[in-house]
């Protein structure tokens, strides 16, 4: 008996013959397989995208319109995989919390835990206290254009030159 075409098989497979996806997942198990290695170069990954790769095949099976190659169609489709894995796990390059160092400890368990933390709010508060009075009251500040918004002197609109930079600094 002779040996059944890739496309053969695939014709089957989309009739309802699930014998025949073995066929093709005997077939192509391993030259996918190390084609994905080629690509991304972890095995671990590898074999992972090879799984998503006939996962795809037997969802989007129906979409085979014989118009090509099996074999280009399922390579079309484990090249897609591996870029698809490449976008998005170029926004995961960070370490991960369970990852042991040189020190065999993992990284949650490197970060100090009990330190206080900067009291962001009073630092700032300090600062603003320090510099703003300085710079409202300097020509070309945004105290002298507000000032200029009025229309004319502050204390002509009842408001002194305080008040008005106490409501600026808030």
């Amino acid at each position: 008996m002779a040996r059944a075409t890739d496309e053969e098989l695939m014709t089957m497979f989309q009739s309802g013959n699930a014998g025949s996806f073995e066929e093709l997942f005997k077939r192509y198990k391993g030259p996918i397989f190390t084609f994905l290695i080629r690509r991304c170069g972890n095995r671990d990954t590898a074999s992972e995208l090879t799984q998503e790769v006939f996962t795809r095949v037997i969802h989007r099976g129906g979409t085979f319109a014989h118009q090509s190659r099996f074999s280009t169609w399922i390579y079309t489709i484990a090249r897609n995989a591996a870029v698809d894995h490449a976008r998005s796990s170029r926004h995961r390059q960070h370490a991960s919390l369970d990852q042991t160092g040189d020190d065999q400890q993992a990284l949650s368990e490197r970060i100090p835990g009990n330190l206080p933390l900067p009291d962001r709010g009073t630092e700032a508060a300090s600062l603003r206290a320090r510099v703003a009075p300085r710079a409202l009251l300097s020509r070309g500040s945004l105290g002298h254009q507000f000032r200029q918004v009025q229309h004319g002197s502050p204390r002509r609109a009842g408001w002194g030159s305080a008040p008005c930079a106490s409501l600026l600094l808030r």
